[in-house]
C-alpha cells in the first residue's frame, strides 16, 4: 500500500512518469522505500530543501501506521 502511494505521488510529479521505479526493502526492522527517477525529474521530486520528498515520506508513515516506520529516499 505504501509503495503504491509513493509511486502514485512521484509519477504525478514527474515529467517522465515511465522512468519512475519504486522498490521496498527492510533493514533492521525499518522499511525503506527507494524511488528511482530520471535525472531531469530528480529536483522536482526532492523539492526545495527536500520539502516534497519529506511530505511524501510523512504521508507514507501515516499510511503505514501500526508502529511501522517508513523511510522514503530518492536513489542516485
Amino acid at each position: 500500500m505504501v509503495e503504491k502511494f509513493v509511486e502514485y505521488a512521484v509519477r504525478s510529479l514527474a515529467t517522465e512518469p515511465e522512468e519512475v521505479h519504486v522498490s521496498r526493502s527492510t533493514i533492521d526492522g525499518r522499511d525503506t522505500v527507494t524511488v528511482k527517477v530520471s535525472t531531469r525529474d530528480r529536483g522536482r521530486v526532492v523539492g526545495r530543501q527536500g520539502r516534497t520528498i519529506r511530505a511524501i515520506s510523512t504521508i507514507a508513515n501515516i499510511i503505514a501506521a501500526g508502529g511501522t516506520s517508513v523511510s522514503v529516499s530518492v536513489a542516485d
